[in-house]
């Protein structure tokens, strides 16, 4: 029955992640996407507590047109734990490696 598809889709998250720095928002709504998952980049330029990275900010301003948009955001962060639990890889990575200090 059409009622129950309905109860279906409004107890559900519906949202994409973007693999596009500028896209069509009307296209999005019309879609029926709410929620935008937005990948973070490690936030520091050099040192932690140090000065916030270009890649980062520019993270935050998508963020922001998101937000202006109307829709909302399902942030990811990068983690630590690849780092801490194997300072010294045994096999090749393809994760890149925390900065320094980040672990400790």
């Amino acid at each position: 029955p059409r009622e129950d598809k309905q109860t279906v889709k409004q107890n559900h998250m519906i949202g994409i992640t973007p693999a596009h720095d500028h896209p069509n928002y009307a296209l999005m709504r019309d879609l029926g996407v709410q929620w935008v998952r937005q990948g973070y980049v490690f936030p520091f330029a050099d040192r932690i507590g140090g000065a916030l990275s270009d890649a980062f900010l520019r993270s935050e301003e998508q963020v922001e047109r998101y937000l202006a948009e109307g829709f909302s955001v399902l942030a990811s962060f990068p983690g630590p734990a690849p780092c801490a639990t194997c300072p010294t890889p045994a096999r090749p990575s393809t994760t890149a490696p925390c900065p320094t200090g980040w672990a400790s």
